[in-house]
């Protein structure tokens, strides 16, 4: 067996491994990617070249409305879009883990500062004002998105209020990163957000209410655009790594696409089951694998059936209750596993 063939054998299994092996199931009431992604709907202006353009209103969503899987851990006491369930939905904030919330509200001081922690919930069964945030953003009727060619806001209807915005990148397909680099509008007189942490990689702004800084997990969004027919179009804004290919780097090269669905996944499971401190190791080891794929097409084959187990236990995973995802975290190494000496297997035999 030839050096390079054996080393990205070895390479594979530990990554494929490693990852199974670092599933830990998400409590309910943790913020994850998926429950904080955000969803818009409207018209756009295709410019022809993979850019988009225009102001689209927010949608509910899928994780947080009726049948999504944060519906049944909904703690939210006022329905500011609409009483019905029809009209239920949202998203978190995907705070740091290791920084402060900083909340300051007029009509109730003092100002509350204090840790996020593990769960990266801002207003969690901790902080002290849980009562009314779960999710986190549940005025999302409230809410649209601007988008040009480099750049973006998110719009609060309240005198145009932004508590997120930024540069963005377009990939040329309807997909980039909107990195959030901006001040939150500084609209309320109560300071500023800017002496409490706000800026870039937060949600903050200094609102008519008060102040509110939400330092970020990830420094920006993974944006997809999505053609419904009609010039209508679906975005959603995911938290993500700035790494243009949502972090998934060996699927990427094997299928060939960000935009593949065994790619997009991989992508949901890693969102809603891998502990970050994995996710970060993976990045920076596997975009060697991703070359080697790239500039070796022969092997994608075997790379994509290699990975046919990891895409089969994520997309029975995505979406489970949890104690369905401690069964699936305590077999995917053995599933996995198995994939990887049939892969092992083929390689030798080349």
């Amino acid at each position: 067996m030839r050096p390079e063939v054996g080393r990205l054998a070895m390479a594979l299994m530990i990554a494929f491994c490693l990852s199974l092996m670092a599933v830990t199931p998400a409590m309910a009431y943790d913020n994850s990617p998926a429950s904080a992604t955000m969803h818009f709907e409207g018209t756009l202006t295709d410019n022809g070249d993979g850019v988009y353009t225009g102001t689209i209103e927010a949608t509910k969503g899928t994780y947080w409305a009726v049948g999504g899987p944060g519906y049944a851990s909904r703690r939210v006491t006022s329905e500011p879009c609409g009483a019905t369930d029809n009209d239920k939905g949202g998203w978190d904030i995907y705070a740091d883990s290791t920084k402060q919330v900083y909340h300051y509200r007029e009509a109730d001081p003092p100002a509350q500062q204090y840790d996020v922690g593990s769960d990266h919930d801002p207003y969690d069964t901790y902080s002290p004002i849980s009562e009314s945030h779960d999710p986190d953003v549940a005025d999302w009727c409230s809410y649209s998105l601007e988008l040009t060619s480099g750049h973006w806001y998110l719009r609060h209807d309240t005198a145009n209020q932004s508590p997120m915005s930024g540069s963005l990148t377009w990939n040329g397909d309807g997909t980039g990163y909107a990195k959030e680099t901006d001040l939150g509008t500084q609209f309320g007189g109560h300071g500023g957000s800017s002496a409490h942490g706000g800026g870039a990689r937060a949600w903050d702004a200094d609102w008519f209410w008060g102040i509110e800084v939400v330092p970020l997990q990830y420094p920006g969004f993974d944006i997809q655009v999505e053609d419904l027919g009609g010039d209508t179009y679906h975005v959603t804004m995911t938290p993500a790594q700035e790494d243009n290919g949502g972090g998934c780097f060996i699927a990427t090269a094997a299928y060939g696409s960000y935009l593949d669905n065994h790619v997009d996944t991989l992508r949901s499971f890693r969102d809603g089951f891998l502990e970050n401190e994995f996710v970060s190791a993976y990045y920076k080891v596997s975009p060697p694998i991703a070359d080697f794929i790239d500039a070796h097409p022969a092997f994608k084959p075997a790379v994509r059936a290699a990975l046919m187990p990891a895409v089969g236990v994520s997309e029975v995973a995505v979406g489970m209750g949890l104690a369905s995802k401690v069964g699936v975290a305590m077999s995917a190494p053995l599933i996995s596993g198995l994939g990887l000496f049939w892969l092992r297997r083929r390689i030798r035999e080349s």
